[in-house]
């Protein structure tokens, strides 16, 4: 597609954590500090970039819309990366709509891809039967969410953060959705064991295996728990002397 083609707009925001959150680590952040002069507590912001195609009769990228982000811990002024991600999503009410070809919409990159494969039938008329099995409330055409990357720093692990971070996603960008999708998958350390571990991690959150794929999925027919009733922390401890 020529550039002359493509029109994107572009946004930038920033997302502070609830105050709620913070009850969460607050007796582990009384016993740290008495212990530990060097750990700092860093208020959690998430800055998000939006790229979303203007509508044009033959880029099926208008139907995506794509989300990178980045937590970012924030203490006195200075600002720390703890880690980033992408999300995509695919507007799915809105294409049947337009009669615009699932197929080639999915076949934008390989990631889509896989989704689609594990998620819907081959010929795009309905959810995979492992996915009617496993939602029975969700009906084919609502719109998803996909998570395609969640990273953070190694030292920066340990305190939830991870769960914090995608609650917050998915409550940004998930609601207006019938499913969210994530396939756990460790970028680092062994493939196996790696992997169950974050199957276990995100299934905290609701995330149910579809089938025997290498995808999960949470249901937002369900009102989603606050951050606070999953004790999730707002804020974390940062050893800045490393």
């Amino acid at each position: 597609m020529s550039e002359s083609n493509v029109s994107c707009l572009r946004r930038f925001i920033h997302v502070r954590f609830g105050q709620k959150g913070r009850d969460a680590l607050k007796e582990k952040v009384q016993l740290t500090k008495t212990k530990d002069l060097t750990m700092k507590e860093h208020d959690v912001v998430l800055q998000y970039e939006i790229h979303s195609h203007l509508p044009s009769e033959s880029d099926p990228e208008q139907y995506l819309f794509n989300i990178r982000f980045k937590a970012i811990g924030l203490n006195e002024g200075r600002e720390i990366v703890l880690g980033e991600g992408h999300a995509t999503q695919v507007r799915l009410e809105q294409a049947r709509y337009d009669h615009a070809s699932l197929y080639e919409i999915f076949d934008v990159d390989q990631g889509l891809t896989d989704v689609a494969r594990a998620m819907f039938d081959t010929d795009f008329t309905d959810y995979h039967s492992d996915v009617l099995k496993r939602f029975e409330d969700n009906f084919f055409g609502e719109d998803i969410l996909i998570v395609r990357q969640l990273t953070l720093h190694p030292k920066f692990r340990g305190q939830k953060l991870g769960l914090s971070v995608l609650h917050r996603v998915v409550t940004d960008f998930g609601l207006g959705c019938g499913l969210v999708a994530i396939k756990p998958y460790p970028l680092s350390g062994p493939v196996k064991s790696g992997r169950e571990k974050l199957r276990k991690y995100w299934a905290r959150l609701g995330f149910k295996r579809i089938g025997r794929s290498d995808f999960w999925a949470l249901s937002m027919h369900y009102k989603l728990k606050s951050a606070a009733q999953f004790g999730l922390p707002s804020s974390l401890l940062v050893d800045e002397t490393k």
